[in-house]
C-alpha cells in the first residue's frame, strides 16, 4: 500500500478531483475528510456508490452480451467471406460507374452484403 506522499502529482490531482466531485455530489464527504481523513472518505464513497454499482452491473452485463452477439454476427456475415465480398464490391463499383451515384450503389448493395449470411 502506497502512502499519500509516495503518489505522483498526477495521481494526487486525480484523487483530489474525484474527492471534489464526490463532495459536490454528497456534501457529507467534506465532513468525513475533515474528521477521518482520505481513507475514511474513500470507504464512505465505496458504501455511498454501492447501490449505483448494483443497479449498473446488470446493464453492463446486458451491453457486453449484446456486443458479443453483434461481434459473432459480424464474424459470420458475408463481409468476411472474400468470394462474396469481392462479388458485391465489383457490382457496387459497376453500379457506381453506371449511375454516378455512390448513395444509390452503396444503398442498394450494402444491405444485400450484410444480410447475405442470413439469407443463405
Amino acid at each position: 500500500m502506497r502512502t499519500w506522499n509516495d503518489l505522483s502529482l498526477i495521481q494526487k490531482l486525480l484523487i483530489g478531483l474525484f474527492i471534489a466531485f464526490a463532495a459536490f455530489a454528497g456534501p457529507e464527504m467534506m465532513f468525513l475528510i475533515d474528521i477521518g481523513g482520505i481513507e475514511l472518505a474513500f470507504g464512505a464513497l465505496a458504501m455511498y456508490f454501492k447501490p449505483l454499482l448494483v443497479w449498473l452491473q446488470p446493464k453492463i452485463n446486458w451491453l457486453s452480451s449484446q456486443i458479443q452477439i453483434i461481434k459473432i454476427g459480424f464474424l459470420n456475415s458475408a463481409v468476411l467471406q472474400p468470394k462474396v465480398f469481392t462479388t458485391h464490391a465489383v457490382f457496387c463499383s459497376v453500379a457506381m460507374i453506371l449511375t454516378g451515384s455512390i448513395v444509390l450503389s452503396v444503398g442498394f448493395f450494402l444491405p444485400a452484403l450484410l444480410a447475405n449470411g442470413m439469407l443463405v
